[in-house]
């Protein structure tokens, strides 16, 4: 599994095995993963707001917001952000949400791990055309992530805005957001989303062969 490869992720992941292991996943079941993907990434991330969480587990059921077909323009965007940005202290790579269909690949990948900008391209835009399945739809899927916050009882900057602002998307179904303000002040994340059957087949081994 991928996640064997996050350190930051270990403590997640007896609960994730037990889980994986029962016959019948169930609506609990979901609520449990959920749950260890919030704690997961705010602890990793406490600056993030619901926005950026609401981001993460988007990403995670559709991956790429915008459906990619002129790969020429998405390489020469890369070029241009990369020659601009700071990829800090971020790590190579890191899954998205609970169940992890996608993976968030850092642009530090390019600059410091040996991937070719065209490498990256090319999974971005073969990652767009794809299509995951999930077993319920989305406005009850983020139900249910809403449920797990409040139970939670997580404090996010700007909570109701940034609800108010959720429940307006999903009702003109406009669903993607763009990261916080204080999400990318602290954090600066540079990244494109690969599918994960993507990254593990073709991008994983060219990180680790360096």
């Amino acid at each position: 599994m991928i996640f064997a490869h996050y350190p930051n992720m270990r403590h997640c992941l007896l609960c994730i095995c037990v889980l994986l292991e029962s016959s019948v996943m169930s609506q609990t079941v979901d609520t449990m993963l959920v749950r260890c993907s919030l704690l997961q990434q705010m602890q990793q991330y406490p600056q993030s707001t619901l926005r950026d969480i609401y981001k993460n587990f988007y990403q995670d059921r559709f991956g790429p917001a915008h459906l990619l077909e002129d790969t020429a323009a998405a390489a020469a965007y890369l070029r241009e952000e990369l020659r601009r940005c700071d990829t800090g202290l971020s790590p190579y790579y890191e899954p998205t949400a609970y169940d992890g269909n996608y993976v968030r690949v850092y642009l530090s990948c390019v600059l410091q791990g040996g991937l070719r900008t065209e490498q990256l391209t090319d999974a971005l835009v073969r990652s767009s055309q794809l299509q995951v399945s999930y077993p319920f739809d989305w406005k009850s899927e983020w139900t249910v992530v809403l449920s797990v916050i409040e139970e939670l009882g997580l404090e996010l900057e700007d909570f109701a805005a940034d609800k108010a602002m959720i429940d307006a998307l999903l009702e003109k179904g406009d669903l993607p957001v763009h990261h916080s303000r204080s999400y990318n002040a602290a954090y600066r994340p540079h990244y494109r989303i690969v599918a994960r059957s993507i990254f593990e087949r073709e991008l994983l081994p060219e990180l680790f062969a360096k």
